[in-house]
């Protein structure tokens, strides 16, 4: 008896390859996984979408409009810088012969005049380290004989002092007053005076007197008279400094208000 054998064709169908894409994950994770197309692994970067390219545009022009006016604003300088030349050229032609100013002569002006000393005047005596003066006329009851003044350093006396000597003849009155002044001014009219007074022989002043301030300032002491015929006087750094540096002097005696003799005269 025959067998017949059937023979069973088996077609084993591939199926199809799924796009890439996000699937379940095959591993059982309950998650996704990324289909690449061949297997399984990270998705590709993504890329850059329109928005980002028209970003990009928009800043590429606005480089590109700035670059532009930068070179407009480079053209102009360069035709400015290029005018000048042209100007600062044409300004000096070639072959332009140059002359020299002549030298100025500057005169210099007359140094003033040298300032003539002052001199003192009639009657006076022009004060320095030592000065002097005679009494040529005769008076009474007092009669000046000759006075000396010597400007300088005095021991016991701060700064510079003036010593007034004055020589004389005669008696000095019992009674009433007797006043014995040098009386010194400067070229402006300043004039102190240097007083010793006697009242009926007693002695009762002794004192410096600057006339435009028309106040007397005492001083301690007395005039010297230890010397007979002869009174000693000084007048203190604070009345010289009324004075300055350039004054002039005479001597006087007055007896009950009355001049009666000067030196010089």
């Amino acid at each position: 008896m025959a067998r017949w054998r059937h023979v069973y064709n088996v077609v084993v169908t591939t199926p199809p390859t799924p796009p890439p894409g996000w699937y379940p994950d095959p591993a059982g994770t309950g998650g996704r996984a990324y289909w690449n197309g061949r297997e399984w692994g990270k998705p590709p970067s993504q890329l850059p979408g329109k928005r980002f390219w028209i970003i990009l545009a928009s800043i590429a022009a606005v480089l590109l409009l700035l670059a532009f006016i930068g070179g407009l604003a480079g053209d102009d300088e360069d035709e400015s810088s290029a005018a000048e030349q042209t100007t600062t050229t044409t300004a000096s032609p070639t072959g332009t012969t140059t002359t020299e100013a002549a030298p100025q002569t500057t005169t210099a002006a007359a140094p003033p005049p040298p300032v003539a000393p002052a001199t003192a005047p009639p009657g006076k005596v022009m004060a320095g380290p030592e000065s002097t003066c005679t009494s040529t006329s005769s008076a009474a009851p007092i009669d000046l004989q000759r006075a000396q003044v010597e400007v300088g350093e005095m021991a016991g006396r701060a700064g510079t002092s003036a010593r007034v000597t004055i020589n004389s003849a005669g008696e000095t009155p019992a009674t009433g007053t007797v006043l014995w002044s040098m009386l010194a001014t400067n070229p402006a009219g300043e004039t102190v005076q240097l007083g010793y007074k006697t009242l009926d022989g007693q002695k009762i002043g002794y004192f410096y007197f600057p006339f435009g301030e028309g106040r007397q300032y005492d001083m301690d002491g007395f005039a010297d008279t230890d010397t007979p015929g002869e009174i000693r006087m000084v007048l203190p750094q604070a009345g010289l400094d009324k004075l300055g540096p350039v004054w002039w002097w005479s001597v006087v005696v007055n007896v009950d208000g009355q001049d009666i003799d000067s030196c010089p005269n």
